[in-house]
């Protein structure tokens, strides 16, 4: 299930406030950043410490400026984004390959797989890892995993036809899939509580 800790943060503001200006509020003159960061803090401090899943991510915005916080690199850093140019940045709308890559940054980055988790872990970088992070939550067995996971070169140098693939390796690799498939099933079926087909 999904958990119901505060996992991302957010403080929206309007256009004329100034994400690093103070606010000037009946005693509270923090910034719209602080106050993202006090409420991270308050949300982490309260988290069950045994829970794998925290609250990790900062977003501030006045709906122009997007940024991106992570809660252990602090709020001295963060990841940009403008819609209409700033000084320093490039505006998501323009046309240029560099704007093309703060959109693809900007889509990546704000995505649910990205800023959420279910277990705590953050989603594999690559097939390899994969089989690790099974491992890790407990779906495969750890020998199992650490057997699997090589497997992944192989897949990459078939999917990208790389000139030099041994035969006799592709061969040997099929025939230990025809036991290592049925067998990664059964434990992801376990892991899942669904029954054998």
């Amino acid at each position: 299930g999904v958990t119901e800790i505060a996992q991302v943060l957010c403080e929206f503001k309007d256009i004329r406030s100034g994400l690093d200006a103070p606010q000037h509020r009946k005693g509270n003159d923090r910034s719209p950043v602080k106050q993202c960061f006090d409420y991270l803090k308050h949300e982490f401090d309260r988290a069950d410490v045994h829970l794998s899943v925290k609250p990790s991510w900062g977003i501030v915005t006045d709906m122009n400026e997007f940024r991106l916080y992570a809660r252990k690199v602090g709020d001295s850093r963060s990841q940009r984004f403008v819609l209409k140019s700033l000084e320093g940045a490039v505006s998501l709308v323009d046309s240029s390959d560099e704007a093309a890559y703060q959109r693809f940054l900007f889509a990546r980055l704000f995505g649910r797989e990205m800023l959420l988790t279910e277990s705590g872990e953050a989603p594999p970088r690559d097939y390899f890892e994969s089989f690790v992070a099974l491992s890790r939550i407990g779906a495969l067995p750890a020998a199992f995993a650490a057997r699997l996971a090589p497997s992944a070169g192989l897949r990459n140098r078939i999917v990208h036809a790389y000139d030099d693939l041994d035969p006799g390796r592709v061969y040997d690799a099929l025939r230990a899939a025809l036991a290592d498939v049925p067998s990664y099933l059964a434990e992801l079926r376990r892991f899942l509580g669904t029954p054998d087909r």
